[in-house]
């Protein structure tokens, strides 16, 4: 398998260029109705934590929409979670990594 894109789209919390976050397949079912379900490890800031999600196949694409807990990975700005009294300037610790992985 060679592949020809991998793309990590959708993700405002951080910049996925650089080694703030990493992430690691460690297993995926069988493909059944174009459909499978993956385990894996996310690392954010040095903290790992395991993540379970979706992924759907169309041809050579494959794609998941992998939501995140960012709290898990002690990520505090503007969180609820570590935070009281924000009112309106609180910003939610759920976010989503919309990932595409194209193969040849």
């Amino acid at each position: 398998m060679n592949i020809k894109r991998y793309i990590i789209s959708n993700c405002h919390c951080f910049n996925t260029s650089s080694a703030l976050l990493r992430g690691s397949l460690l297993e995926s079912a069988v493909f059944e109705n174009n459909l499978a379900e993956a385990k894996g490890k996310l690392t954010i800031k040095g903290i790992t934590n395991p993540l379970s999600f979706t992924v759907t196949k169309n041809g050579n694409t494959y794609t998941a929409s992998i939501a995140v807990d960012r709290s898990k990975f002690d990520v505090r700005y503007g969180s609820g979670s570590f935070f009281e009294n924000l009112g309106d300037k609180v910003i939610a610790d759920i976010f989503t990594l919309d990932v595409v992985l194209v193969v040849e």
